[in-house]
């Protein structure tokens, strides 16, 4: 088996503000896994500022992959044991191999990913994430999002009630809103969250910072929306030590290590009857089409991650409507590289 990783910046078409600060790019890693006959598989490991691992890091680990661990007709058992040789903590690594695996694995069998693992649905509706915005901003960018039925807000600002307002001054259409950790203390989130409830917000996603769980269950005990984890809740081990506290998680590729790691939090969210949403992070049409092949077995799709990019290295996912269209028709993840 040969590993190839190579670097690569994904460029923002805007600037992308949230509570925590503002980024105009996204460090990826993309991986090619080649068997011996010239089957390939793509993988992707997206490195936004809150993982915690920065590109030469990821890349000394790719270095460190011993390939005779890798085997395409066992991605999960392959994945867990670069884990054990490695350290599960680097879990966007361990998602581009898994995603690679998967892919590979497909295309020695001549299948789509999607039939494989039973999810060939097309054309979930998709959220269309807009961060922090003046007036004008957001005018333009609910023009941009035109086709998109559900708009998520990034809360977190300085007044998040002027934001919100300005957003229902300029739409009507259903939204939820992503905090990212911003709010501090329960006196400030719970007005605010029934001020959302009243002009027709469907969820919050990640109240309070990582550690505040206790209060995030208080919080959700009188909230009229449902509270989503997402920085909360990375994979089994976390749901089931926090999970009790959130009314729904926000499972991503990055966070859970992989599609089998996903996978494993969505059995367990769905086994205890909470929400599930799959999202992405700031990610190519690699792995965010490997992530849509879940879409389906969740209540909502955050899967517009490549839309807020300029040079998306890979033809993947379609967005028609305002839903994601997958390439049922291609073997494996049915990505293709364009750069």
């Amino acid at each position: 088996m040969k590993l190839e990783a190579r670097p690569y910046r994904l460029e923002m078409t805007r600037p992308f503000r949230l509570g925590t600060g503002s980024r105009n790019h996204t460090d990826t890693i993309l991986l090619t896994l080649t068997d011996e006959v010239g089957h390939f598989g793509y993988g992707e490991a997206s490195l936004p500022p809150y993982l915690g691992q920065d590109v030469d890091a990821a890349m000394e680990f790719f270095r460190r992959v011993d390939a005779a661990l890798l085997d395409p007709d066992h991605p999960g058992k392959s994945t867990d044991a670069v884990a054990d040789a490695l350290g599960a903590e680097h879990r966007a690594p361990l998602a581009a191999i898994n995603i690679a695996l998967h892919d590979l694995h497909c295309k020695r069998e001549g299948v789509n990913f999607g039939a494989h693992i039973g999810t060939r649905r097309s054309g979930v509706a998709t959220t269309y994430t807009i961060g922090h915005s003046t007036d004008e901003e957001l005018k333009l960018k609910l023009e941009e999002s035109a086709d998109f039925g559900l708009i998520k807000l990034k809360l977190g600002s300085s007044d998040d009630r002027a934001l919100i307002d300005a957003f229902r001054k300029h739409s009507t259409k259903p939204f939820c809103v992503d905090v990212n950790q911003a709010w501090k203390d329960f006196e400030q989130a719970l007005p605010l969250i029934d001020h959302l409830h009243a002009l027709g917000c469907i969820f919050v996603e990640q109240p309070f910072p990582v550690g505040m769980e206790e209060e995030t269950g208080r919080l959700g005990e009188l909230s009229p929306l449902p509270l989503i984890a997402d920085e909360s809740v990375r994979d089994v081990d976390d749901f089931r030590r926090e999970g009790g506290a959130f009314q729904g998680v926000n499972v991503k590729l990055m966070k859970a290590g992989g599609l089998d790691g996903a996978m494993r939090v969505m059995e367990e969210v769905r086994g205890v009857g909470k929400y599930l949403v799959v999202g992405c992070m700031a990610e190519s049409s690699c792995a965010v089409t490997a992530a849509s092949y879940l879409a389906p077995l969740a209540d909502w799709a955050d899967l517009d991650g490549p839309l807020l990019m300029r040079n998306d290295p890979f033809r993947g996912v379609e967005y028609i409507g305002g839903k994601v269209h997958l390439p049922f028709d291609k073997p494996g993840m049915g990505v293709a590289p364009i750069l």
